[in-house]
């Protein structure tokens, strides 16, 4: 499997958009905010989904930060194949399994805003 043959998905509440826009896809080490309790998930790690997937997660953070649900599409290069790892939600040992498996992969570190294009409600979903 290529890596530009998937795009994956990042679902949050609009009350993070001007950072998300400004600075692009952040762990939650470098902003101090999640979604879940910490329970084994990476703060070094944006996680990614299908749109399923970041639907839910993006509905967990609006009901604990307010606003409007906001999904974003993002397309990685080659370079970021190093950067994926299984969520840690998974049982997989790899990011292609734990995206088969449960539709949630992890990128360690940051996500350039270049590779990041906001959905528009009604029209993309």
């Amino acid at each position: 499997m290529r890596i530009n043959d998937l795009v994956f998905y990042h679902g949050t509440s609009s009350v993070f958009g001007e950072e998300l826009d400004k600075d692009g896809l952040l762990p939650s080490i470098e902003t101090g905010i999640h979604n879940e309790p910490p329970r084994g998930y990476d703060p070094e790690c944006v996680y990614l989904g299908t749109p399923s997937q970041a639907m839910d997660c993006g509905w967990l953070a609006v009901e604990k930060h307010g606003g409007e649900l906001v999904l974003y599409e993002i397309t990685l290069d080659e370079d970021d194949v190093d950067n994926l790892k299984p969520d840690s939600d998974s049982r997989e040992f790899t990011w292609e399994e734990s995206y088969a498996a449960i539709g949630t992969l992890a990128h360690w570190g940051s996500i350039e805003k270049i590779k990041i294009r906001k959905l528009e409600e009604g029209k993309d979903w």
